[in-house]
């Protein structure tokens, strides 16, 4: 589950759970330290841009993950050392979870806690890798 994931298709109308082919919708977990982001940038863009949720892991059971989001924004281009964001802390707890029906080292299929079914395919990008580990150490 480690790693960075691609949204290929969702069976949602929402823009943050469903495909387009004019965005990256990104989801990056860090299962070992459980915490992630869902990232919503303009595709063909390399740098770490976009629409953001933070978010926080937990294992409910071996096929079942539990989400809280805890804070949604805008993450815009480094400068220098600077990220640029605009990031708040959600105040109401915003509570789901995502259970995996399918895992491999390339294809993650799973269905989220209001049914909606995810086909995700897992990238390599040691641009983005490198700027979320920077960006989730100030979370």
């Amino acid at each position: 589950m480690q790693g960075f994931w691609e949204l290929r298709w969702g069976s949602s109308n929402s823009p943050f759970l469903k495909y387009s082919p004019f965005i990256d919708n990104l989801q990056i977990l860090d299962a070992l330290n459980l915490n992630g982001l869902n990232l919503l940038k303009p595709r063909g863009i390399k740098s770490f841009i976009g629409t953001g949720i933070l978010i926080r892991l937990n294992y409910i059971n071996e096929k079942k993950i539990g989400v809280k989001f805890t804070h949604a924004g805008v993450i815009g281009p480094k400068f220098g050392r600077i990220n640029i964001k605009a990031m708040k802390e959600i105040n109401n707890e915003q509570l789901g979870w995502f259970e995996i029906t399918y895992l491999s080292n390339k294809l993650r299929i799973c269905r989220g806690d209001k049914g909606t079914l995810f086909v995700l395919r897992k990238i390599n990008s040691p641009i983005l890798c490198q700027n979320f580990k920077e960006f989730i150490n100030i979370y």
